[in-house]
């Protein structure tokens, strides 16, 4: 808005006597300097708003239409929302992101059944070594041994191994990506859907749409029935009762989702009851600006002074839990990372299974 600026009769006072011309040059002032500042005061609300009914009066059919957030499709006469453009791009999207966790799952899957099958034959062969009676017998099974020693680990230990190290970290972010979009497509439907009802009514739009042409119409451009049930058999896909795991600096990984947008990478505690998350991933979901309370927490020595505050929610695959409480990392301790134990799951179990390479979350009841 702009400032205006007024005057006082102090600010008038000359140094000397004034003259009869002075004052008459002093009331013109005054006199102008009202009139300017009743020039430049703001409209009052009901002025502003006829102003703004009659433009829009005046306005074209198309620009009433885009007024209203509406979107012309190529160059037809339908006229769809932005949120059905979201919605469109993310679903054209999901099959190629579906096939790609599905060949990554499969690869996981293929990786881990032939180190367990490699391993049992290694673990056979040396059991037959033993009770081997030719030299002959002896020599065939201590090759086998030897050949069977590099292409397989203990199951457990297969997650150090640099290949799977990477397709793990592959699936898991994979897998969060698919699940988010998914969440985006179903939230772009509802928005999209009340957008529609809401628009039907509105008179404006309905005479705009008449002076356009005959078979002017509003979206939706088709039906998203049969879209939203294969949205459902996506989430299927990623919704689990599992997570990827996978090890770094021989500490154990798994990927969530903070309130259903900022998808992180904890580090797994063991006996951890408490949930840690970095300034960064705090950022993402928008939970810097949430009332919390300082707490000092402890890491061996270390003593670290962070913010406790309500998560709305925490994503584990098909896992949702809500209103967990955690603690914001300061910005000196953001080498120690997002982390999470079983603890946090409330009445739930959650189990590494190194051997499998994922962590399992059940209901135990």
């Amino acid at each position: 808005m702009q400032e205006v600026q007024t005057f006082s009769p102090e600010c008038l006072m000359p140094l000397r006597s004034p003259s009869r011309r002075f004052h008459r040059r002093r009331r013109l002032a005054i006199a102008w300097a009202c009139a300017a500042a009743a020039l430049s005061a703001p409209l009052s609300a009901p002025l502003a708003v006829v102003s703004a009914q009659e433009g829009l009066l005046q306005a074209s059919p198309q620009q009433v239409l885009q007024s209203h957030g509406l979107i012309r499709q190529g160059t037809g006469r339908l006229w769809i929302v932005a949120s059905e453009v979201d919605l469109k791009r993310r679903l054209d999207k999901l099959p190629a992101f579906e096939r790609t966790v599905k060949d990554h799952e499969q690869q996981l899957a293929a990786r881990i059944n032939r180190n367990a099958q490699d391993w049992a034959a290694r673990n056979q062969a040396i059991k037959s070594l033993k009770s081997a009676k030719t030299d002959a017998q002896k020599r065939s099974l201590k090759q086998q041994i030897e050949q069977l020693k590099d292409a397989c680990v203990k199951p457990e230990e297969l997650g150090k191994h640099r290949d799977v190290q990477s397709l793990l970290i592959e699936l898991a972010t994979e897998r969060n990506e698919l699940l988010l979009s998914v969440l985006a497509a179903r939230r772009d439907f509802e928005q999209m859907t009340a957008a529609y009802e809401r628009l039907a009514d509105e008179q404006q739009v309905q005479q705009a749409l008449m002076k356009l042409s005959q078979d002017a119409r509003l979206g939706p451009a088709q039906s998203y029935e049969a879209a939203m049930k294969q949205l459902d058999d996506v989430q299927r896909l990623v919704a689990t009762d599992w997570q990827p795991l996978f090890q770094q600096s021989g500490l154990w990984r798994v990927n969530g989702i903070v309130d259903e947008r900022a998808a992180t990478t904890f580090t797994w505690e063991p006996k951890g009851d408490r949930l840690l998350l970095s300034g960064g991933v705090a950022e993402l979901a928008g939970l810097l600006l949430v009332a919390g309370k300082d707490a000092e927490l402890r890491f061996g020595g270390r003593r670290v002074v962070a913010r406790r505050v309500v998560v709305p929610s925490l994503r584990f695959g098909g896992c949702l839990l809500h209103d967990i409480d955690a603690f914001i990392l300061p910005p000196e301790a953001e080498d120690l990372g997002s982390r999470i134990g079983p603890g946090v799951f409330g009445s739930l179990e959650a189990e590494i299974q190194p051997e499998r390479l994922r962590l399992l979350i059940r209901d135990p009841r």
